[in-house]
């Protein structure tokens, strides 16, 4: 039977994360770790998979509620599952309580032909940051390969970085290439490729539970200062029920910010799912023949080919489309 489906993150436990913040405030009781740093809300990857908790196939991975679906008939990925090799997106929710490691993402090209997964384009939206939140990205000036691993290795790359204030709301997208690190005390959406292929160079002089990739970086790196790092925040789309919020878009995904009042109409056809990741409020997904709640922190998976749905309450959430 094609419905929306409600499912569970896989958790991480990295050292930067938030001593409770997800679990407390985004409902996500069932981590097992007293440091959550990452909540994996939608993934197929084979380092952390969601788990489906409503509906037929309640307590399958999202991988295999996907191909049990595929057997009875039904393509909830859409066609454009068939550009990718694998499930094209993975989103999670990321609480930084300190500094995280200064770190690069590879090209497709690169990444396939060294890691053999995908490159990863990334979308961060700041849900909570404190006052004096930043982001570190991209360089402060032109440089290259040489001097790049001079000053990491002499320890002052941060020198080179542009940190950038950040505040809720806003929104960057991370191409493959550009030098980056989430600040402390920011909890924010991550919207990626699948993947989990990173680079780090630097941790600020603190230990750090994995080795270093200091030739792979300086491989992909853009050794150029970014043209734009805040993305614009365009008026919204007015509808009778709720305000419809451009965030962001790329050759991988577009997201948009969806505002409830009371009821938001959406639709999925033929070329792909939605995903719904819920910032605030609470109500329902309604559909013809059910419905599923939802809460701050919820996260709800719309098949590909499963026409209208209804959001009602009053919530605000991330709506992820795959491209």
């Amino acid at each position: 039977m094609l419905q929306p489906i409600r499912l569970r993150p896989a958790y991480k436990d990295y050292p930067h994360g938030g001593h409770g913040r997800l679990r407390d405030e985004y409902g996500k009781f069932d981590t097992p770790y007293e440091i959550t740093a990452e909540s994996w809300e939608l993934s197929c990857h084979k380092n952390g998979e969601s788990i489906v908790v409503s509906g037929n196939h309640k307590g399958k991975t999202l991988s295999a509620y996907i191909a049990a679906m595929k057997e009875e008939g039904y393509d909830v990925v859409g066609t454009v599952g068939q550009k990718y090799d694998r499930f094209p997106l993975l989103v999670k929710f990321l609480d930084s309580d300190q500094d995280l490691t200064l770190q690069v993402h590879p090209t497709d090209e690169y990444a396939y032909r060294v890691e053999h997964e995908p490159g990863k384009t990334e979308m961060w939206y700041y849900v909570e940051c404190e006052p004096d939140a930043i982001t570190y990205y991209g360089f402060n000036r032109k440089t290259n390969r040489e001097e790049y691993i001079q000053k990491v290795n002499d320890g002052t790359i941060m020198d080179m970085i542009s940190a950038v204030p950040v505040k809720p709301g806003d929104a960057i997208m991370v191409n493959s290439g550009i030098i980056h690190a989430v600040g402390k005390g920011t909890l924010l959406a991550e919207i990626q490729q699948n993947s989990d292929t990173t680079y780090s160079m630097y941790n600020y002089g603190r230990p750090c539970e994995f080795p270093f990739q200091l030739e792979e970086s300086a491989d992909v790196m853009n050794y150029n200062p970014p043209e734009t790092v805040i993305l614009p925040k365009p008026e919204p789309e007015v509808f009778d029920g709720f305000k419809k919020y451009w965030v962001a878009d790329c050759q991988y995904f577009t997201v948009y910010r969806l505002e409830v009042e009371s009821s938001a109409k959406q639709a999925t056809g033929a070329d792909s799912f939605h995903h719904l990741l819920f910032l605030s409020g609470s109500g329902e997904v309604k559909w013809d023949g059910g419905s599923a709640p939802y809460n701050k922190g919820d996260s709800i998976f719309v098949p590909a080919n499963f026409g209208e749905y209804e959001i009602t309450g009053n919530g605000v959430c991330l709506l992820s489309i795959a491209k």
